[in-house]
């Protein structure tokens, strides 16, 4: 393969891993092999200094994948009166789900932590980068092993989805699987009539 095609392979891949794929083919498994190259991605991605702000909960139980789908109605497609569907890339074979964690026995790095503590005292701004960081290294790994991803953030029924986890401060969740041949990316995964919107982002890029 050429430098060019190789560039050019990478560059579609990236594209695809930008997309929230809404439905997928339940009918095929994830192998383990696979499951344990994206937990590498997850805890060898970078983060503010090499410390921890995160766990990674690999869920592919469909009971507990299906409770947090339902909790996930949040996509308003009317205001008045209002109506909502829910978001169906959590429905995948494999939903991550990113939650707050800290590292007890590492040493102060900054006054806050210092006068806090590293748990109290870490700032939200390395959190949020931190497992953004770690959302995207899953979601291009993924992708380039031929599965497909969505992403969604859990603000809505946050305190359900912890509840169904038994664990607090859930952050992010990414779905990873199989997707349907000659099926929208965007057709919802439950109301095969409903199409989800999409939009188009023009980032400015300059050299200097």
């Amino acid at each position: 393969m050429s430098d060019s095609s190789r560039n050019v392979q990478l560059e579609k891949i990236i594209k695809q891993s930008s997309w929230c794929q809404r439905n997928w083919n339940l009918s095929k498994s994830i192998s383990e092999r696979d499951i344990q190259t994206l937990k590498y991605a997850v805890t060898h991605c970078p983060s503010k200094q090499n410390r921890v702000f995160y766990k990674a909960l690999f869920i592919q139980d469909r009971n507990i994948i299906q409770a947090i789908h339902d909790s996930s109605d949040s996509f308003t497609i009317r205001w008045d009166p209002h109506e909502a569907v829910t978001n169906t890339q959590t429905l995948a074979n494999l939903l991550v789900v990113f939650v707050r964690d800290r590292d007890e026995n590492t040493l102060a790095r900054t006054e806050k932590e210092y006068e806090k503590g590293v748990i109290d005292g870490k700032t939200k701004t390395d959190e949020d980068r931190s497992v953004g960081i770690a959302g995207a290294y899953l979601a291009f790994a993924a992708n380039m092993l031929g599965y497909r991803t969505g992403f969604y953030n859990i603000l809505h029924n946050k305190k359900r989805v912890e509840s169904i986890l038994n664990t607090p401060d859930v952050l992010l969740s990414v779905g990873v699987g199989f997707h349907n041949e000659d099926v929208n990316i965007r057709q919802s995964h439950v109301w095969p009539e409903f199409t989800y919107p999409s939009f188009e982002k023009n980032i400015q890029v300059e050299d200097m």
